[in-house]
């Protein structure tokens, strides 16, 4: 009995390190066997030399130090990525923003294909292992679902104002079809969010920071007329691709870099910055508290999956024996 509940105390601080790590799974696997091997290993030499069990597992962990301080020097001793993973992970927003530039946003002999493009290397890549590149593909693989969403919001606005008499009702079809979308929307987006989350909450905001720059984008060109007057507004494409860039350099950083903190410090800076630049740009001089409230509104790309991170924890925890 005492045996068991020893070795339960060694499993939790090896528990508490796998909570800490944000790495592969099959490599979180990997370094918790082998912590577990040299903890093992030094529960056994400190019996030897006369300790009690209780004592000795007691002192390894102690020698060991805090679960958080072994995650992180684990962590930054297997984060850092090739160049060739930083390439895969920029590539999809260096892609995005030559969209933008050339502009054929509404010629669908270009954006199926692409479409197609990236739905294949996400598919391909999860199949692989899910490594960390991944993650970029998969947030511009989301993004066509977002776009629907703004182009049904017509439907969604004509209904509130029939229902303060201001308006006709959208036929019953569209309605059934616009809740249809938009509920198969909020599972596919959750589901996978939330898997990514598991994974590592940062690498979920990094999937999800393109929604914001593109989705403020949308905004506007919907409101000005031009997806439905097939109006093409070139120039404000421009500072959508240069934030598009700008965050393709930062994925490189990002994966390059081995502190996490600084991984996290750059990405949200980056984020509200490009946010700032393409709301000036869209909407002109809106003031420091539009300005303001552009950042923050980029933020909840990281607060978010933060936030759900911290109630749904990381990963699936180890078994009852270690």
């Amino acid at each position: 009995m005492v045996h068991y509940m020893m070795q339960t105390e060694v499993r939790i601080y090896l528990e508490e390190v796998r909570s800490h790590l944000y790495l592969k799974t099959d490599l979180e696997k990997q370094l918790i066997n082998e912590l577990n091997s040299h903890l093992q290993q030094k529960i056994d030499d400190l019996t030897s030399q006369g300790l009690s069990e209780e004592d000795a597992i007691h002192q390894a962990i102690l020698s060991f130090g805090r679960a958080e301080n072994v995650a992180r020097l684990l962590y930054e001793a297997c984060c850092k990525g090739s160049w060739a993973d930083a390439l895969k992970l920029s590539f999809p927003h260096f892609l995005a923003a030559v969209l933008f530039v050339s502009s054929p946003l509404h010629k669908t002999e270009v954006l199926l294909p692409l479409f197609g493009i990236f739905i294949s290397v996400s598919l391909f890549a999860w199949a692989r292992g899910k490594p960390d590149w991944l993650y970029s593909w998969v947030g511009y693989t989301l993004l066509p679902l977002f776009a629907g969403g703004f182009l049904l919001a017509p439907a969604i606005t004509q209904s509130f104002e029939a229902i303060f008499g201001e308006g006709a009702w959208p036929s019953t079809g569209l309605l059934i079809e616009v809740a249809l979308y938009y509920l198969l929307t909020i599972w596919v987006v959750l589901r996978i969010s939330l898997q990514v989350i598991k994974r590592d909450w940062l690498l979920a905001s990094l999937m999800l920071a393109p929604v914001p720059i593109i989705g403020c984008w949308l905004f506007y060109t919907q409101q000005a007329g031009g997806f439905y007057a097939g109006m093409e507004f070139d120039y404000l494409n421009q500072p959508v691709a240069q934030a598009l860039m700008v965050l393709g350099f930062t994925s490189v950083l990002f994966i390059r870099m081995r502190r996490r903190v600084l991984k996290a410090g750059v990405a949200i800076t980056v984020s509200a910055i490009s946010m700032m630049v393409v709301g000036q740009a869209l909407w002109g001089d809106i003031g420091f508290f539009g300005l303001l409230g552009l950042s923050l509104f980029s933020l909840l790309v990281f607060i978010i999956p933060a936030i759900t991170n911290a109630a749904i924890g990381h990963g699936d925890p180890l078994p009852d024996r270690p």
